[in-house]
């Protein structure tokens, strides 16, 4: 799910998150107010947070879903763009899109930066960026079982 760059609050249909026979019934639960233009959210299902990317403000929001509040904000380098949450790891990987870029990997479970792994100028994500990080948890997981 995509976030309209120009939002600078969102308002999160929680209830849809878990549940398709809701969307007849759904309401909003909460509006939380984040960082400067949001640009993508993540979710781990596992852990009941929700990530997301706020470009104006070089932040991450962590928002707990159970609690429909705003648990952490997390400083993550300048223009966060897209994200993609490893539910495999517990690791939220963020692109960056500033000069030099940078894909950043926040720990779900502490709450913190990780690593930062430099990439080219202005980097983005794809459709494929997104299969080949999910593939490679998958295989992870697959191996250590």
């Amino acid at each position: 799910m995509r976030l309209k760059p120009v939002v600078s609050a969102v308002a999160i249909f929680l209830s849809l998150l878990f549940s398709h026979a809701v969307w007849a019934t759904a309401s909003v639960l909460a509006t939380l107010t984040l960082g400067q233009t949001t640009q993508g959210i993540a979710i781990d299902p596992n852990l009941g947070l929700a990530f997301v990317s706020n470009n104006g403000s070089g932040t991450v929001s962590v928002i707990d879903i159970a609690n429909t509040k705003v648990a952490a904000t997390i400083p993550v380098g300048a223009s966060p763009r897209d994200l993609i949450s490893n539910v495999a790891t517990s690791r939220v990987y963020i692109v960056t899109d500033a000069s030099p870029g940078a894909v950043t990997v926040i720990d779900e479970k502490t709450l913190a930066v990780s690593t930062v792994i430099p990439v080219g100028n202005g980097p983005r994500s794809s459709p494929s960026w997104r299969r080949r990080v999910a593939s490679a948890s998958t295989t992870r997981s697959a191996r250590s079982t």
